[in-house]
């Protein structure tokens, strides 16, 4: 396992689209000084340029700006996709989507990354596994509170049949709340990973600091 990794308990997904007005970094930031330093695992994803996202340089620069945040609170972040955009502004990993580039290409062209996997089953957990990722997020498991379903939500009991056996770090994405995170915990989640919880939340850092609490163990 990727030594940082032991000690994440949220990923924090960094979503463009789904970012409120005050803006992205400053939610971000607000998150990661509110919790335990290595915690959260700051995930920024966006869309494609063509599909209504920046160009990479406008990506860029706002990876640079959550980099010097991340780094200063000694938050991992990671890059949806573009493992190239994770190295330039020197992000620890890449996530990957299920259906992309195998782990096994990416880590031959960039061995300085920790690679992440979105899995929807358990067919893609295993692949994933067998492809050397270093964790897979695992969704949905309840109804997204950001966005529709793309699948039938997994539930708690489906959640722990789909990672039973495996060694695989997972988190359980889709519709997380706090009120959640103990089954999932308990069914062998590595932590949890959400959207709207935190950056449609009134307010973001304590939100996260609760979520991250719940999945030690602790009274929220």
């Amino acid at each position: 396992m990727v030594s940082w990794l032991e000690a994440v308990r949220l990923v924090l997904i960094a979503d463009g689209p789904s970012a409120p007005a005050r803006g992205l970094v400053s939610v971000v930031e607000e998150v990661v000084a509110a919790v335990p330093s290595g915690a959260v695992l700051v995930l920024e994803r966006e869309r494609r340029p063509g599909l209504g996202g920046p160009d990479d340089l406008q990506r860029l620069q706002r990876l640079r700006e959550l980099r010097r945040v991340t780094a200063r609170h000694g938050a991992p972040l990671v890059v949806s996709s573009r493992a190239d955009l994770a190295t330039a502004v020197g992000a620890e990993g890449v996530q990957l989507p299920e259906l992309g580039v195998a782990p096994t290409d990416v880590r031959r062209a960039f061995g300085s990354l920790a690679i992440g996997r979105s899995c929807h089953d358990r067919q893609g957990l295993i692949a994933a596994q067998e492809a050397g990722a270093d964790w897979a997020l695992l969704a949905p498991v309840w109804t997204p509170l950001s966005k529709a379903a793309s699948s039938p939500p997994l539930g708690v009991e489906g959640f722990e049949a789909a990672i039973r056996g495996l060694a695989l770090p997972i988190f359980a994405l889709g519709g997380v709340r706090g009120d959640r995170v103990d089954g999932v915990m308990a069914a062998g989640a590595a932590g949890v990973a959400c959207i709207g919880a935190i950056l449609h939340a009134d307010d973001p850092g304590e939100s996260a600091r609760a979520l991250v609490r719940r999945a030690e163990g602790q009274p929220s």
